[in-house]
């Protein structure tokens, strides 16, 4: 997987700046989560699901690759703003 303008990304972390990759709901957030998954941490923002086992798989599958990804549930937005502007 080739990833193009990687070093933007990582010009703004090392001013100290979070930094927010919006994507839609497609494929490429795990895609992403694999490409970024030994070279960042990641917050992941979800809408919850009825079935307890689908939400426990699917943060499962999310953060197998890496253990700095935190899945953060979008009733939860706080969390996710928090942990940017740290």
């Amino acid at each position: 997987m080739t990833i193009e303008g990687l070093e933007h990304l990582q010009k703004a972390l090392d001013a100290g700046k979070g930094v927010i990759l919006l994507s839609g709901h497609f494929t490429s957030l795990e895609i992403c989560n694999v490409g970024n998954g030994q070279n960042f941490g990641m917050n992941i923002l979800y809408e919850p699901h009825g079935s307890p086992v689908y939400h426990y798989i699917q943060a499962h599958r999310r953060t197998r690759h890496n253990p700095n990804i935190t899945v953060i549930e979008s009733n939860n937005i706080f969390l996710f703003i928090n942990d940017i502007l740290k």
